[in-house]
């Protein structure tokens, strides 16, 4: 069976995830069994070392039983019931970390049992101290033979020692393996020195005379409770604390007086008059039995430090493989997912050459991509349509070409009449002609413009088509070229009584360098649009801002013009500035236009180095903004900062609206260095002096022109351009009268010409 692409893919990308994912798995599983066992190997050594301490006052126990068998005493009765209150307290003891230590337990090793291996020693433990109990009763009443007693107490510590031995099996750490080798070895030496105590306490009591086979018998547990051997062992450092315990020189002589003693017992053995007490002698063993134990310590501080040391070491390892295994898991989904998108791609890719093939020569060919004579089928299918797509690609290059040259040429011979239209109108609107024809010549010149409008916006966009534009570097002023362009609207937003406002940044005073005829052209189109699409009695604001510039010698400048005008969707903002196009068909049938201004603008920006943006809300308004850098050319002039400091205004503010243009106006005198003071009502001002009032005609309400011009202070009307007439008709006192847009160079003009007349009349 053949393999798919598809198929091979996910094999590629699969394959070596899954390999990762199963050794990692494996590594996983080993890790956490590692430091599963290692944890249980802790809490088993926890459980011997009671089981160990169980042993030791069992042992002590044995041998008080001995000395009480051998010789009875109140004493030694008083001191065994004592002693065997401690035996059953370390029963319980034992009994009850088996009993709440979960990990010792492990029900599922021997499903034909019940009992695990903690609940058998447990059992067994609870067996062997019945028959302890009984015998105590026995020992009691003297009603026990001595061997009897003394093989039920040694039975119950081999069976005890057995169950310490159980930790050696299946431990793979060498040197745990080792130390724990060590530590039953100390066990044994321990039970043996017990043995010893107490079965020659019972001869001492008895004052028994020593048979061979009885002195044979001792001197082979005397090897056993002296056969303590730790030379091979590898820690130098535990060897060393045991050098330290066994040769102390207190212990030493302990020792040696121990087999001083032994040496007299066995001089002794055929008259049984032995030279020490049974109750020196167990003290003498005891003290022995307590250094053992005192290495036994030693030895498991020891094994339990390597057990930690293993068990750390088998948590890092598990922590690491997990850490791969789900990086591998991770890897895993993302080849998953990451192959079947593509294969869904394949799948898409071969319905796409399947359409694409439709009409040509393959069309009968089947384009499987599983197969190489598919996937060849399917390059050669690619080669042509590339080659086609080339040759429909000229063919559309020239077709463009060829409009481009037929829009260049029609414009040009359409404006050439046009223009004897526009020149012999301007000639005949000067002559002496009736109301009616005068309105007909006027709609003869406004259909001229917009046809030379039309005929520019074909000749520009034919020219960025082309490439054929060029940007100028040329030294302008920015104040008087961008006023230039915001004013030509004057008269048109008048008619539709629309606010238009103005900032101009007075700081551009510098001149610069740049293309100030393009900046024009795209304020103009802005400009145009905005009021287009607003209605009557609504607002524009042109904002232009000079902005920190972090180069030396450059000057930043951000232009935005607002508006409150239809405003413009989310769906219709993606094609906005695409040739021939406006938001959509109705907004062309009600307001009219090609649709290429907003294209040469993007386009001019484009070329200056900056890029036309927009923020819009529909029948909301939109906000076309953009930043461009031109180079400073004379920093050296004196600027007119704070040049009219010893003039003060008055400006009338109204009760119920503000106009961007009233913040404008402050901030214009503000850089000048002009006082002002704002007023409400007329009343305000009468008895104070002004140099100039500033009033808007939208402000002043029921109150007459001719009351503010009665007061001393020059009078300055703020109105639109449509009603500069009326106010002239008054014939009143005016310093000069702003119509909209007022921007910085007016408002210096009118200050400079109130300066001029005040000091020329001194």
């Amino acid at each position: 069976m053949q393999l798919g692409l598809k198929n091979r893919l996910r094999l590629i990308s699969l394959l070596p995830i899954l390999v990762l994912f199963s050794l990692t798995s494996i590594y996983v599983y080993n890790s956490f069994d590692e430091y599963h066992t290692a944890q249980i190997l802790k809490n088993e050594l926890t459980k011997n070392n009671y089981l160990n301490d169980l042993i030791t006052d069992i042992a002590r126990e044995r041998g008080m039983s001995s000395m009480y068998l051998g010789k009875k005493s109140d004493n030694t009765l008083k001191s065994l019931k004592e002693q065997r209150k401690i035996v059953d307290k370390k029963v319980s003891i034992f009994e009850e970390y088996i009993k709440k230590n979960k990990l010792l337990h492990n029900h599922s090793i021997d499903s034909t049992s019940q009992l695990c291996l903690s609940c058998k020693e447990k059992e067994i433990i609870k067996i062997e101290i019945n028959k302890i109990k009984k015998i105590r009763l026995a020992v009691n009443l003297c009603n026990s033979k001595f061997e009897n007693m003394f093989d039920i107490y040694t039975n119950t510590q081999n069976s005890f020692i057995k169950q310490l031995e159980h930790i050696m099996h299946n431990q793979v750490d060498k040197d745990v393996n080792e130390l724990y080798t060590l530590y039953i070895a100390m066990v044994y030496a321990k039970e043996f020195a017990g043995i010893e105590r107490g079965y020659m306490s019972f001869v001492i009591a008895r004052s028994t005379k020593l048979t061979e086979a009885d002195l044979n018998k001792w001197v082979s547990i005397i090897g056993r409770s002296d056969s303590i051997n730790y030379d091979t062992l590898h820690d130098e450092d535990l060897r060393a604390k045991l050098d330290a315990l066994f040769k102390d020189e207190q212990n030493i002589d302990l020792f040696e007086d121990i087999n001083s003693v032994r040496t007299g017992i066995v001089s002794a053995a055929a008259t049984a008059d032995y030279p020490i007490s049974s109750g020196i002698w167990f003290a003498m063993q005891s003290e022995k039995i307590s250094i053992i134990s005192d290495a036994q310590d030693l030895l498991l501080k020891s094994i339990y430090k390597k057990v930690e040391l293993l068990k750390a070491s088998s948590l890092k390892i598990l922590l690491i493989t997990i850490a791969i295994w789900l990086v591998a898991i991770i890897f895993g989904a993302l080849g998953y997912l990451l192959s079947n998108e593509i294969a869904n791609n394949i799948k898409h890719l071969e319905d796409i050459l399947r359409r694409a093939a439709q009409g040509s020569s393959e069309e009968n060919e089947d384009i499987n991509l599983h197969t190489s004579k598919g996937t060849n089928l399917a390059y050669n299918l690619l080669e042509n349509i590339i080659d086609k797509t080339k040759q429909d690609k000229q063919y559309a290059q020239d077709a463009s070409e060829a409009k481009s040259m037929f829009l260049a040429n029609m414009s040009h011979e359409i404006r050439t009449p046009l223009n004897g239209i526009v020149g012999f109108t301007d000639l005949l609107k000067n002559s002496e002609l009736k109301a009616e024809q005068k309105e007909f010549v006027d709609v003869i010149e406004k259909s001229s413009q917009n046809l030379l409008d039309v005929i520019k916006n074909i000749l520009d966009i034919s020219k960025i088509e082309s490439n054929k534009h060029e940007v100028e570097d040329t030294i302008f002023n920015p104040l008087e070229e961008f006023q230039s362009a915001v004013d030509v609207y004057a008269v048109k937003s008048s008619e539709k009584n629309i606010d238009l406002a103005c900032f101009i940044d007075p700081k551009l005073e510098i001149p610069l360098r740049g293309d100030p005829t393009k900046i024009k052209e795209v304020l103009i189109n802005l400009i145009s649009n905005a009021i287009k699409f607003t209605d009557i009695n609504g607002f524009i604001n042109v904002h232009i801002r000079k902005k920190i510039s972090t180069k030396t010698g450059i000057t930043k400048i951000y232009f935005a013009v607002q508006d409150n005008g239809i405003g413009v969707s989310k769906k219709q903002r993606s094609k906005i500035f695409e040739a021939f196009s406006q938001a959509d068909k109705s907004i062309t049938r009600k307001y009219g236009g090609t649709g290429l201004g907003l294209t040469i603008s993007s386009n001019f920006i484009k070329l200056l180095g900056g890029k036309l943006d927009l923020a819009s809300k529909k029948d909301y308004g939109t906000t076309f903004f953009f930043e461009l850098e031109f180079k400073e050319s004379d920093t050296n002039i004196n600027t007119s900062k704070n040049k009219f400091s010893f003039l003060k205004v008055a400006i009338l503010r109204s009760f119920d609206k503000v106009k961007e243009q009233d913040i404008y106006i402050k901030e214009y005198l503000d850089y000048y260095g002009v006082k002002f003071e704002l007023f409400r009502d007329i009343q305000e001002i009468k008895d104070k002096k002004y140099d100039l009032i500033f009033v808007d005609l939208d402000y002043i309400g029921n109150i007459s022109l001719e009351k503010f011009s009665q007061y001393s202070a020059h009078l300055v009307p703020l109105t639109k351009a449509s009603k500069i007439k009326s106010i002239d008709s008054l014939n009143l006192d005016i310093c000069k009268i702003l119509y909209d847009p007022i921007h910085t160079l007016k408002i210096k003009q009118t200050l400079q010409n109130y300066v001029y007349k005040k000091y020329r009349k001194k």
